[in-house]
């Protein structure tokens, strides 16, 4: 009985000796992490730019913010700015620059994403209408909407983004902003394929489509801008060249030929 109880004695002073080890030794790697990361900011040579006055870094600053700010938009609420590389120069960089940085407004942003879901026309049309116009005439702003598609795209809402992105409304279009396209989908959920023969036939129909002269001049720009879109991120997945894609005819990843 007693050699069982210093038997275990002996396991417990073994587990609290292990236990301390382990302590001490993790203390030791966080203190050894924490002084690299000090040397390494201590090392940091201090940026060039800090030597100018005060009021000649604020110019600079300003000149940055003002000519350089870009604009993420998931929706209407939920709108994030994404700082110039100048933030990541040094640390008294960053601190300076971005209160100048986040101090200006939308009307000065220069490159605006806008993400959308499934071309959904209306929600877009709202978030490009509630942009300010911007606000020096000779800003040249760049909107990009991105569009992520999924298998419960309808052939109805890809006509109907057509059709209202092409009618006269107040988007940056019409304060001279460059408007792209970026189509996007998970390859490994998509339905390419079938994604593939709806817009090539869409294609063809946009191609013979008959309506009002400005109004089909209209839809026919933005439809090949987002035919364009989506034929490079498919060829992206399945090595279909664009080109080929444009004929109407296309070899299948089974190895058959798609006519549309």
């Amino acid at each position: 009985m007693k050699s069982r109880r210093r038997t275990i004695g002996i396991y417990l002073c073994s587990a609290k000796l292990c236990s301390c080890i382990l302590v001490r030794s993790n203390d030791h790697f966080i203190d050894s992490i924490t002084s690299m990361s000090k040397a390494i900011l201590k090392q940091q040579p201090p940026s060039p730019l800090l030597n100018l006055p005060p009021e000649l870094r604020n110019a600079i600053y300003d000149h940055l913010a003002y000519s350089s700010k870009v604009i993420e938009i998931q929706s209407g609420d939920k709108i994030s700015t994404q700082c110039a590389p100048l933030a990541g120069v040094c640390r008294q960089l960053r601190q300076e620059f971005s209160s100048a940085y986040q101090a200006i407004t939308l009307a000065y942003a220069d490159n605006i994403t806008v993400h959308n879901i499934n071309l959904s026309a209306k929600p877009l049309l709202l978030t490009l209408s509630t942009l300010p116009g911007p606000a020096e005439t000779n800003l040249n702003r760049s909107v990009t909407i991105k569009i992520l598609l999924t298998n419960e795209l309808q052939t109805t809402e890809i006509t109907a983004f057509v059709t209202y992105l092409a009618a006269p409304s107040p988007l940056p279009k019409s304060a001279g902003a460059h408007i792209s396209y970026d189509v996007s989908f998970d390859p490994n959920t998509f339905n390419l394929y079938s994604f593939r023969i709806t817009f090539a036939r869409l294609a063809k129909r946009y191609r013979f489509h008959k309506c009002d002269a400005e109004q089909r001049v209209w839809e026919q720009v933005v439809w090949e801008q987002v035919y364009w879109a989506f034929a490079k991120a498919a060829e992206r997945v399945d090595g279909v060249s664009v080109g080929q894609y444009a004929l109407g005819q296309w070899r299948g990843s089974g190895g058959g030929i798609c006519f549309v």
